[in-house]
């Protein structure tokens, strides 16, 4: 991948430098998949919602002879292998993830260690990316590795994203909801789903995409994030993938008069921050408290 003009300027041999980078967990409600002939055509439609808890990438580079990647994940190993070929020079790679939310739990932390190394990356060489050209990057890593559709689009644009047309960030469309002020999530983890299982299941995906699109046009009518808890809730139940014990859970807090729903895809419940709602959900487990972020991936200046 190239992009016109976009090339590091520093030509010191003995060049070394660090730098850190972040970007935002992300929780989908519904979705439908829309996938095309190639990576940077395909995507996902859908709704939901970035969070402040999210990942960290700590990357160190060094010119070399030979370009070498230590340490992250396979996702933010291949999504710097990408931003490298954009370099007209080699480096050696140390990269290390920092986040306290849980892997496989439906909250977008491979789309949000693929944004946050390749930008951490881009900045410790001056490779001077935009944060859609970022987000491209990411985007193609997380397509061709069967790990996410749609949370880098929504990511790299911050608060509550409603993704109208696939694609990754800057090419498909997608529009927000407004913020209302500091709006606290309670998260319980019961566990795990493999993304990449659910992709390559047919069955699977026909009747995600079906009651997808139908949720999609109920949502639209309607664009609200009590909407956005409904339409969600009724799209878990539906699937038919989500383990009916997390089902019974998230039916009770809602029974509770407390709004709740499952993270796709994962067996994650999400719920609106009333503290009723976080005790309800200590019930069955430890809670994570958090707040939607408006925000999309930064560097971090840290002392």
């Amino acid at each position: 991948m190239k992009f016109m003009g976009k090339n590091d300027k520093i030509t010191n041999p003995d060049y070394k430098s660090k730098s850190c980078a972040w970007a935002p967990a992300h929780i989908t409600g519904f979705f439908s998949t829309d996938i095309k002939d190639t990576p940077m055509e395909s995507g996902s439609i859908g709704a939901g919602f970035n969070l402040k808890d999210g990942v960290k990438s700590y990357v160190a580079v060094e010119r070399s002879q030979s370009r070498e990647i230590k340490g992250g994940t396979e996702v933010s190993t291949s999504a710097i292998k990408k931003a490298m070929l954009l370099s007209d020079f080699n480096y050696e790679v140390d990269i290390k993830l920092k986040s306290n939310l849980p892997e496989g739990a439906g909250l977008g932390l491979s789309g949000a260690e693929a944004l946050s190394s390749i930008l951490a990356f881009s900045d410790a060489i001056g490779l001077p990316l935009t944060v859609y050209e970022i987000g491209m990057i990411a985007h193609e890593t997380e397509v061709e590795m069967r790990t996410g559709l749609g949370d880098v689009a929504a990511q790299a644009m911050g608060g509550i994203v409603i993704r109208k047309e696939g694609g990754p960030p800057g090419e498909g469309v997608a529009d927000k909801l407004p913020m209302q002020g500091d709006m606290k999530i309670h998260l319980l983890n019961l566990g795990q789903i493999q993304t990449s299982n659910i992709l390559e299941s047919q069955d699977v995906l026909h009747r995600i995409d079906r009651l997808g699109c139908e949720k999609m046009s109920e949502f639209e009518r309607e664009p609200t994030f009590d909407r956005f808890f409904e339409i969600s809730l009724s799209f878990a139940k539906e699937i038919g993938i989500i383990p009916p014990k997390v089902i019974e859970k998230v039916e009770y807090i809602n029974e509770k008069n407390c709004k709740a729903s499952i993270a796709m895809l994962g067996s994650t419940i999400f719920s609106i921050g009333s503290n009723k709602a976080k005790d309800l959900l200590e019930e069955f487990g430890e809670v994570i408290t958090t707040k939607i972020s408006d925000e999309g991936p930064k560097v971090i200046k840290e002392n």
